[in-house]
């Protein structure tokens, strides 16, 4: 189970670097089913992924954790979400919401209401989107930030499983790493 894993996780990195280092973790599982997906998602420590549905709507995702390797015991509950064809689901690191600006941070309600608008675009326009928008907002020196963007993509036919559109705001070798990743789910169906 997943909150047992996550609890020797959290011993394994306690024991080996005291409470000098700690992780913050998204974990999903996504199962394709006919004409969506069934996500569960458990963080620790990690901002709760942001789920942009067609119409616009915005949910925040997952029952905050505990970050992993600061305390002897923590805890973490699994959440379950469905998703639907055309929805958009952003992990992201805090280099996103943090980028500052002459207004303060980004944050997550200028990042929800740039979300709003990405509604039915691609995962790789709405990367592009996003990384523009943070760039134009950020003065000076820049945070490392990630993100991750999966869209489910409507399906013609109601047997077809749900295909996943991504691209990743990363290094190269991720970028292939991830496309190994589609090749492998695409050849196992």
């Amino acid at each position: 189970p997943v909150p047992a894993a996550l609890a020797r996780l959290n011993t394994l990195l306690a024991e080996r670097t005291g409470s000098e280092r700690f992780l913050t973790l998204a974990y999903l599982l996504l199962r394709p089913t006919a004409g969506g997906a069934d996500l569960r998602v458990w963080l620790a420590g990690h901002h709760q992924p942001a789920l942009v549905r067609p119409d616009g709507t915005v949910e925040a995702l997952g029952v905050p954790g505990t970050l992993l390797g600061i305390l002897p015991e923590v805890r973490h509950t699994g959440a379950s979400y469905r998703l639907g064809p055309g929805d958009l689901l952003l992990l992201y690191t805090d280099g996103l919401t943090e980028a500052r600006g002459s207004d303060g941070l980004f944050g997550t309600v200028r990042l929800n209401a740039l979300l709003e608008r990405l509604a039915g675009q691609t995962a790789t326009a709405a990367v592009a989107r996003l990384e523009q928008a943070v760039v134009e907002y950020r003065k000076g020196s820049a945070d490392d930030a990630a993100m991750l963007i999966l869209r489910l993509a409507p399906t013609a036919e109601p047997s077809e499983h749900v295909l996943l559109d991504l691209r990743l705001a990363a290094e190269p070798d991720a970028v292939r790493a991830a496309g190994d990743v589609v090749v492998m789910l695409s050849n196992s169906g």
